[in-house]
């Protein structure tokens, strides 16, 4: 019997796990996350611990079903398994990505200060995990969301800097004047 479950559990990881944005964006991967729902859910009430569950819910909630409490629920609990599983305050990308996705949901909730304060530390983790001052679209994406949290609260000057930096990545990675 938990074998079962623990191929679901695969499935699941699998299905709402991405990296890319666009896919994100699609009809597809919406109508696949809504069918899946009620699994993840259920896999989660057996105390599944998974890091891609639980974003993969916080993203969907979040995102489609737009429950932002429940977002950011399934959010801390990603950050809370992703750094039980490899250590509190270790740089890792599974921690760094979930921090992330906390600060935009608490963005979303306008806990600008608290959103802030996870965009930094998603930030520094990629900064620490990439290289200081290597250009890398994780870092640089990471820039952009600390700078959208700035000029959200207000903060134009280091909103634009944060700004300023990641466009300057973004053309060190791709080319000045080349569109992504």
């Amino acid at each position: 019997e938990r074998r079962p479950a623990r191929t679901m559990q695969l499935v699941l990881e699998a299905a709402f796990h991405s990296d890319d944005e666009e896919q994100h964006n699609t009809l597809q991967l919406w109508g696949r996350m809504r069918a899946l729902l009620a699994s993840a859910t259920a896999l989660l009430a057996h105390g599944s611990p998974s890091v891609a569950l639980r974003r993969g819910l916080s993203y969907y909630h979040h995102r489609v079903a737009v429950d932002l409490p429940l977002a950011a629920e399934h959010a801390r609990a990603a950050v809370q398994v992703a750094e039980g599983l490899h250590g509190a305050g270790v740089a890792h990308p599974a921690v760094a990505a979930s921090l992330g996705n906390l600060g935009t949901v608490l963005q979303a909730m306008g806990k600008l200060p608290e959103a802030l304060a996870m965009q930094q530390r998603s930030l520094a983790m990629k900064e620490e995990l990439h290289g200081a001052g290597v250009a890398h679209p994780d870092v640089a994406a990471s820039l952009n969301n600390v700078g959208n949290v700035l000029k959200a609260m207000g903060k134009l000057p280091e909103a634009l800097a944060m700004q300023q930096r990641c466009l300057a990545m973004l053309e060190e990675l791709h080319g000045a004047g080349v569109a992504h």
